[in-house]
This record gives structure tokens, C-alpha cells and sequence, in this order.
């Protein structure tokens, strides 16, 4: 652990006492002049410290920025966000962590940026990620096999949902292929994306955003985007929510190489709004009506026609028509080519 790690994980475990630069120092085994750079390091990075001219110094409050050292505080995973860079703004946190890919960085490197410049979605939609609200970030992984792409944004879909619901108390739910609904209005997206190395494994890039503490959006997206803030009422630490959405994403990827892929397509099933409605999907090259019956071992979402007949959906945009005329999926769940 880095000393700068030590002083603020000394700081963050005794909220309100002081500590003098002396103390710091015998603690950390430095110098006080060493102690109050690292402390303006701190500061500079968005800690909030008191400075009391007799009894010292303390962590004054919670950071509401995006801070490395309390996104590193009590983080519960092996590599998943141990290793964390964070930029006020970038124009996508997935181009920077494809170069760290490329400079061959470790597996679990983190990119966060309070603001995206330009941010994306799928088939090159701009994501709107405003600074200082929601979680902009992306996570390189180099998956031991060849495991499909639709199944990677499933997992982390998953994982995202469930750690939404844990944290924050909100019933998220997926929308196929790579949403996070609350209400209907989107919440989260993801975008996994894949590039072959010369040598040695693929790399997926993982990018995902979260809208957190927005409190509006703008006038074409209010229909159709809401934020966990608006959704609860309730504004939540983004580092405390970054931290659950980390720990659930590494748990899940630790299961599939464990060989539980099947766990993880349960989970999707139970947290799918698309499956059990009459959808419409669109993809690069044709249009598609029909019943979402059920997703396949890949992530494949298998639509049905009027006749039965069933189709391997691997990409492309839903768009829901109606409601389960029960309120309830009940699902056929035989192969696709059963």
C-alpha cells in the first residue's frame, strides 16, 4: 500500500478525530514535511481535510468527487479496480483503457472520468455523461477463453443491476442487449468491446455508465433516461455505489471461469423486461417482429415468429411493443433449434 494509500485509509478509519503531522508521521514512518505534501496531495485529488492549528488534521467529510484512494478503501475484489486511473475528463474512458491495453496494463485496470467529452454507446451512439453525477467508467479483462461478446455485456448487465439493487434499494431490470432499466427509462448502459492482441488474449475493454445523481436531462432524453437519484429520491456516494458495481462484476467473471455460465444466463432471465413481450428488433440489415421467448447460452436473445419458427438474435436494437398479457414472463425455454 503507497503511503498516500496509508494516510488516507488512517484519516477515512477515524472519522472526526485529529491527528497531529508528528502522529501521522510516527504512523506512516515519514517526516512532518513529508506528511503535509502528502496531504496536499490529498486535497488537491478532492479530499476534504480540516486543518486545526492545535489539534491537527482529519478527514472533514466524505469526498463527493471520485477520489483513488477511497475507491481503493475496503474494495472487495482480487484485481477488479485495484489498480485505477481517474481524469476529470476524457473524450471515452473505452479508448483510454484500449491504449493501457495495448501498453499491455494488467487485468482489472480501472479508467474513471468525472466527464465524457464524447462518450458511446452501441453502434456509435453518443452517451450523455455529464460531469460530476453518474459513474463513467471502463474495466480491461482478458477473458481465459473465447467467450461471446453477447454473453460478456449480459454479465456485466447482470452484475450492474444486481449491485443497483443491493446498494440503492431500486428494482433494475435488463433490457436486451445492454441496458439497465428502473421504471422503464435507462439507467445504465454498457459497451464491451473486444480487440485481438498479436500475442497472448483478447482484451475486452468494458465501458458502463451509470446515472446516479442526475437531477434532469436534457429535453430529448427525459422520456427515456432517468438516474437512481430520480428514481429513489435519494442521493448516493458514486465511489460506495462504484465499489458494489466492482465487487459484483468481478464475482460473476470469477463464476464463469469457474464453469457457472449457467448461473449467470439464470440471473439475466430473471432480470430480463424483454423477455415474454411481443418486440420489435432492428439490425444492420433488417427489421424483425416477434416474441422474446427466451436468451440462449451465448446471450442470444431467441425471437420467435407468429409460426413458431425461431431466430438467434446476436446484436441489434429492441424495441418493446407490449406488456406479457399476464404481467408475468412464462417462458418456453427449449433450444433454438428444438
Amino acid at each position: 500500500m503507497s503511503v498516500e494509500k496509508q494516510l488516507y485509509t488512517l484519516l477515512r478509519e477515524h472519522p472526526g478525530d485529529y491527528f497531529s503531522a508528528d502522529q501521522i508521521g510516527r504512523t506512516l514512518g515519514t517526516d512532518r514535511g513529508s506528511v503535509r505534501l502528502l496531504l496536499d496531495d490529498l486535497q488537491r485529488a478532492g479530499a476534504t481535510i480540516e486543518c486545526h492549528p492545535v489539534l491537527g488534521y482529519r478527514l472533514d467529510q466524505l469526498p463527493d468527487g471520485l477520489l483513488a484512494c477511497e475507491v481503493g478503501y475496503e474494495l472487495e475484489t482480487r484485481c477488479f479496480g485495484q489498480q485505477v486511473q481517474i481524469y476529470q475528463e476524457v473524450d471515452s474512458t473505452n479508448d483510454e483503457v484500449r491504449q493501457l491495453a495495448e501498453q499491455g496494463a494488467p487485468e482489472g485496470s480501472l479508467v474513471i472520468a468525472e466527464g465524457q467529452r464524447a462518450g458511446r454507446g452501441r453502434r456509435g451512439r453518443n452517451w450523455h455523461s455529464p460531469p460530476g453525477t453518474g459513474l463513467w467508467c471502463s474495466l480491461l479483462a482478458y477473458p481465459y477463453a473465447q467467450i461471446p461478446l453477447s454473453f460478456l455485456t449480459l454479465l456485466f448487465g447482470v452484475a450492474i443491476a444486481r449491485a443497483i439493487r443491493l446498494h440503492c434499494g431500486a428494482c433494475a431490470v435488463l433490457k436486451w442487449p445492454n441496458d439497465v432499466l428502473l421504471d422503464g427509462c435507462k439507467v445504465a448502459g454498457i459497451l464491451c468491446e473486444l480487440h485481438a492482441a498479436a500475442e497472448g488474449p483478447a482484451a475486452l475493454v468494458a465501458g458502463f455508465g451509470v446515472n446516479v445523481n442526475q437531477e434532469d436531462f436534457p429535453p430529448e432524453l427525459r422520456a427515456l433516461a432517468t438516474s437512481i437519484y430520480l428514481h429513489t429520491g435519494h442521493k448516493f456516494q458514486r465511489a460506495a455505489l462504484l465499489k458494489r458495481v466492482l465487487r459484483e462484476i468481478e464475482q460473476d467473471y470469477l463464476c464463469v471461469a469457474a464453469g457457472g455460465e449457467d448461473l449467470i444466463m439464470d440471473q439475466a432471465r430473471a432480470f430480463s423486461s424483454t423477455l415474454g413481450r411481443l418486440v420489435r428488433v432492428e439490425t444492420d440489415d433488417r427489421k424483425m417482429s416477434g416474441y422474446a421467448v427466451d436468451l440462449d447460452a451465448s446471450g442470444a436473445l431467441i425471437l420467435a415468429d407468429e409460426d413458431g419458427a425461431r431466430r438467434a438474435i446476436y446484436a441489434g436494437d429492441v424495441h418493446h411493443l407490449e406488456e406479457s398479457a399476464s404481467g408475468e414472463i412464462s417462458l418456453d425455454v427449449q433450444s433454438p433449434d428444438s
